[in-house]
């Protein structure tokens, strides 16, 4: 037996309605496009608290999923395919769990107990970028849902700028592009660079994709605290900036040049240290005026004392007259040596979920 329950939440009155509403129980974040701002849910939950719930309401199972399927039958969904919850207008939730739902200005209250799958099969931070994809993932959903969860976990999430995972099972509206910390931004592919399904975006030595990242307007990044990573598919060894931004000093990346990681962050001299290839994450942080320490797939290969100097003007490209191809790429502030092993995994073990992986 479940228990739905419905309350209306009212200002001047409280009125008890009996009517149910089904949901969409894998979706129910989403909700024509908004979810309610922080005030909205404060104010939902403080009438909630003072409001008198209405009667129980006690049915089979079986006798809800019937309703469930003929409701849904008969109803589009608010969000479109696959997303949103059904004909409500709005939505109150706390930690992916949907707990009341609007229709007509009447509130839909389900208790904390009720199992009609009512929890969001994604966290918080990955319904955000799924919900911004016109051309969703069918299949890598999962696996990226996963990414999102490993990187909060491990604490790199939490200090990135952008985010950008080019190896993307569909680019039909340039899903490839988004930047998954504000997945409402995308970067710019002016020139049209090729995009390979499930295995990202590829330099054809001449032109750029535009990050829209400005240094020094960021959240994370600093002067002496600021991390660049990339994740290369294919095997170059060219003089290429797959990171690259000079104005006033320099930041880049150039993951193998005669055998070497090459690179340098707010500054304008580099450093080069050893390497077998330039497949798999080649990352660069520093941490401090005269820290910068480079690594290969998790691993340090050394510190650079250069002092660093100012941050650059303008926004970061990618794929300065490069012919790699990007599977990932990061900005954020400095990460430990553990944060850089950690989200090496993570990236690996999201290529290795869909078949692409090189490390």
């Amino acid at each position: 037996m479940k228990k739905l329950m419905t309350i209306a939440l009212m200002l001047c009155s409280i009125v008890t309605f009996s009517q149910r509403l089904s949901l969409n129980g894998k979706y129910p974040i989403k909700v024509q496009g908004e979810v309610l701002t922080g005030a909205q849910i404060d104010n939902l939950h403080r009438m909630a608290t003072d409001t008198v719930r209405g009667s129980s309401i006690y049915v089979l199972q079986s006798q809800i999923d019937s309703y469930i399927a003929n409701y849904m039958a008969e109803h589009p969904q608010s969000g479109g395919s696959g997303n949103g919850i059904y004909n409500a207008d709005s939505a109150y939730f706390s930690n992916d769990h949907i707990l009341a739902v609007q229709k007509d200005n009447k509130w839909f209250y389900y208790s904390p107990d009720d199992s009609l799958g009512i929890t969001d099969a994604y966290c918080i931070e990955y319904r955000a970028i799924y919900n911004a994809m016109t051309s969703k993932p069918t299949i890598y959903d999962a696996a990226q849902n996963t990414l999102v969860s490993s990187a909060k976990t491990h604490g790199w999430w939490s200090v990135a700028d952008g985010v950008f995972i080019l190896a993307q099972e569909n680019n039909g509206d340039g899903e490839s592009l988004i930047n998954w910390i504000v997945p409402s931004n995308k970067m710019t592919n002016t020139n049209n660079l090729a995009f390979t399904a499930d295995e990202g975006i590829t330099g054809d030595g001449t032109n750029t994709l535009g990050t829209g990242i400005v240094p020094g307007s960021v959240t994370n990044a600093t002067l002496n605290s600021t991390t660049i990573a990339v994740y290369c598919r294919l095997i170059r060894d060219e003089y290429s900036q797959v990171i690259f931004l000079n104005s006033g000093s320099q930041t880049r990346l150039i993951p193998a040049n005669s055998g070497n990681l090459n690179g340098m962050v707010n500054t304008n001299a580099s450093a080069s240290f050893g390497i077998t290839n330039s497949q798999g994450l080649s990352c660069i942080v520093r941490r401090g005026a005269t820290e910068t320490e480079f690594y290969k797939n998790g691993v340090s290969l050394g510190t650079d004392a250069t002092t660093s100097t100012s941050l650059p003007d303008g926004a970061y490209t990618l794929l300065n007259s490069s012919t790699n191809q990007l599977a990932f790429a990061y900005f954020g502030g400095a990460l430990t040596d553990q944060q850089v092993a950690d989200m090496n995994t993570d990236v690996e073990t999201y290529m290795d979920a869909i078949g692409k992986g090189v490390e």
